[in-house]
């Protein structure tokens, strides 16, 4: 029963941001938006700090990595519907895979802010806005439903904070990358 309610309050508040919200300036900035949350993004901003000999850059990628792992495994075992499938009326601007659980571009988009507002603290309050509106266009969008997006968030996040753990930059140095603070 309680998953029942969970999954009432989930579209609820969906229908609220994905109609609620709907205006012809948001149907086309949220568009552009969300692609800020791409793997494709992300790993260009990752490839060009390995190239500038960054630790950013492959600690970077490796969160990716492992994200996308988790991403994949979570969203294949628990198959949850996107909103389009289950519920008649909605702002659907873009059309995705099958699978919406959970929100794989906030993830990504969170992964990327944890990991690049550590070693670029000057801009963590953009890394950090730019993944927050990631996650709103993804429901407004009409792709992800609330639930989506804020267990993408606390992936995204945990997998960010869990790889500034590991000695990457030992690895790193010995390849000559620099912990430079720099862009």
């Amino acid at each position: 029963m309680a998953i029942d309610k969970i999954v009432n309050i989930d579209q609820i508040l969906f229908q609220k941001i994905n109609l609620g919200m709907s205006n012809p300036f948001f149907d086309s900035l949220m568009p552009i938006i969300t692609k800020f949350g791409s793997l494709f993004f992300w790993t260009v901003i990752a490839g060009y700090l390995i190239l500038k000999k960054k630790v950013a850059g492959a600690t970077l990628g490796l969160g990716l990595l492992i994200n996308s792992v988790i991403i994949f495994v979570v969203k294949n075992l628990v198959a949850r519907g996107r909103p389009e499938t289950v519920l008649e009326g909605i702002n659907t601007l873009l059309w995705e895979g099958d699978f919406s659980f959970p929100s794989g571009h906030t993830s990504t988009a969170f992964v990327g802010a944890v990991i690049m507002g550590h070693y670029f603290p000057k801009y963590k309050p953009v890394f950090y806005s730019l993944a927050g509106l990631v996650a709103l266009s993804r429901v407004y969008i009409g792709v992800h439903y609330p639930l989506d997006v804020l267990v993408g968030v606390a992936i995204g996040a945990l997998v960010g904070k869990v790889v500034l753990q590991l000695p990457v930059t030992k690895y790193s140095k010995k390849y000559g990358f620099v912990n430079d603070l720099r862009l």
